[in-house]
């Protein structure tokens, strides 16, 4: 293995874990007792979505909107997050704007949560839509770019005539809340497009965008699998196009690890962050979910059964996280890939990560 790419993990430690005393065998920081809630949630509002992406597999799923969470139940929720000290939540899907009520949703959460995310593709970013994400000022907005010409966004996002569309989505928003730093493009990074990230980076850039995510795609499918060879040039690129943005001042994080090469670990995340499926199911991370797929059998709850906070303390969420922080939970795949993890894999003092990156000074996404 290519020494890049060596991620140093001890192959073992037993974990006596019970939420108070443990101590991080990487860096011998207790970790803090276990929160009223977490400190992020991932609401997932919807698997519905617009565009057909082929990295993705939503939009693939039985939408099932009439099971979906609705507002009030939402609501809810939120209050009960901002009683328990959550300071961000991420609104996400498939896509959050094909709900109806998706701004009330936003806005919402803007009330009751310090810091809001909202992922979204850019299709349905109109005048409307983006003066009203502008009188928010505590949301963040991440719009995704895969394609460096028409023809290969197009591709990109399995719909034909879509570039002037997302683009001009991202104008708007960029000319609502300009130099606000609330405006991020994440782009997915694949085989076919490994290369052409720099004009990807040059392209959006120009609309004012504020930072960029860069992370590898997150597929099975043999098509997207790198082979040594760009995993040996991906770096050079990637540092090339971090320099081209830091010349700018635009602020970037760049995760060029392949999921072939990230080793299994222990994780802490599940003290702080949950994730929120569109039908009121609770899942300690998006692994464990099932990544893009519903997994109901790996639900630690259901809002619909019971409240966050008992799901949050149940004897199934505490074994869940005594198994990830051990490293055998069967769910734990390839995750140090995502950004959340980097924060909290080599414990939660973040002082001795064990994932090599290119890091900019960027606020965290997840």
């Amino acid at each position: 293995m290519n020494e890049q790419f060596q991620i140093s993990t001890p192959a073992s430690h037993p974990v006596p874990y019970d939420c108070i005393e443990q101590v991080c065998s990487h860096c011998n920081a207790p970790l803090p007792a276990l929160p009223p809630g977490p400190e992020t949630v991932i609401l997932i509002v919807t698997n519905r979505c617009n565009l057909k992406c082929p990295t993705c597999s939503y939009w693939k799923q039985d939408a099932g909107s009439e099971r979906e969470l609705c507002l009030a139940e939402y609501e809810e929720l939120l209050a009960e997050l901002a009683a328990s000290g959550t300071r961000k939540v991420v609104l996400t899907g498939g896509e959050p704007m094909v709900r109806t009520d998706w701004k009330k949703l936003l806005q919402s959460c803007s009330a009751q949560i310090p810091e809001v995310l909202l992922l979204t593709n850019g299709t349905l970013v109109d005048e409307e839509a983006a003066r009203m994400i502008g009188t928010l000022e505590n949301v963040r907005v991440v719009l995704s770019w895969d394609g460096w010409s028409p023809e290969s966004f197009d591709q990109s996002v399995g719909r034909k005539d879509m570039y002037t569309t997302i683009l001009g989505g991202i104008e708007r928003l960029c000319s609502s809340i300009a130099g606000s730093g609330r405006i991020g493009i994440n782009v997915t990074i694949t085989p076919q497009n490994m290369h052409h990230v720099p004009d990807i980076a040059d392209l959006v850039a120009r609309a004012g965008i504020d930072f960029f995510h860069f992370h590898l795609v997150y597929s099975n499918d043999p098509v997207y699998a790198f082979s040594r060879e760009q995993c040996v040039l991906l770096p050079g690129i990637m540092q090339r196009t971090a320099a081209m943005l830091g010349e700018r001042g635009i602020s970037q994080v760049i995760d060029h690890v392949p999921y072939a090469f990230i080793r299994h670990t222990r994780c802490f995340i599940p003290f702080a962050h949950s994730t929120v499926g569109p039908f009121g199911d609770v899942f300690g991370c998006i692994p464990a979910k099932g990544g893009f797929k519903d997994t109901p059998d790996n639900a630690l709850g259901n809002l619909r059964s019971g409240s966050f906070s008992n799901i949050w303390q149940s004897p199934r969420y505490r074994q869940f996280r005594t198994d990830a922080a051990s490293g055998r939970h069967r769910d734990c795949i390839a995750c140090l890939a995502c950004h959340a993890a980097r924060n909290f894999s080599a414990g939660p003092c973040r002082t001795c990560e064990t994932k090599p990156r290119l890091v900019s000074n960027t606020p965290e996404f997840y």
